[in-house]
């Protein structure tokens, strides 16, 4: 359900922003909404820095725009050019960020792949499907998932890596839901 709250809330954000209602009652509207939905205490700032936009609840952060920093412990670093960061969603469940590479940038599949392998997957799984391509790795030994998603039509693409850290060996189970 808090899953579903961030969603709501960084949707209803991103649709507020596209259609030009960038206020205080827009921000409120989509608060409102997102605690009706469970996500407890849920702040929303549609005015960011060069229109980025932000969600952030107790249970974790979206960044929607250029100005969205990458996370520190991104696991895969980005090759070198100008990449431009459109979203970082982290939460308890794991991290999204959503990159577009540089114009003209080619060999994108075989670079990520080779990164997963470098990381310790044995066999990244491969999927194809129209407009996006995914590979995934399940046995990273620091990681519990790690999946990089390349989606669009080849001229216009972003880069997607999903991500969640594995748990130390010696931490404590998470508390039931």
């Amino acid at each position: 359900m808090r899953r579903s709250a961030m969603v709501l809330g960084v949707t209803a954000a991103w649709c507020l922003a596209c259609s030009g209602v960038l206020n205080k009652a827009g921000e409120v509207a989509v608060e409102k909404a997102a605690e009706a939905d469970g996500a407890g205490k849920v702040d929303v700032d549609l005015n960011g820095a060069d229109g980025e936009i932000k969600v952030q609840t107790e249970n974790g952060s979206a960044v929607i725009g250029a100005n969205a920093k990458l996370p520190e412990d991104l696991p895969i670093a980005l090759p070198a050019g100008g990449w431009e960061t459109q979203m970082v969603i982290s939460t308890p469940e794991g991290t999204m960020i959503t990159v577009k590479p540089p114009a003209g940038a080619t060999g994108l599949d075989t670079y990520f792949k080779g990164e997963l392998v470098r990381l310790g997957c044995a066999t990244p799984n491969f999927a194809q499907m129209p407009g996006m391509t995914t590979f995934q790795c399940a046995d990273i030994p620091k990681y519990q998932t790690l999946a990089v998603n390349f989606m669009g039509d080849g001229a216009e693409q972003v880069v997607q890596l999903v991500y969640k850290k594995a748990a130390p060996a010696d931490a404590a189970p998470p508390p039931a839901p």
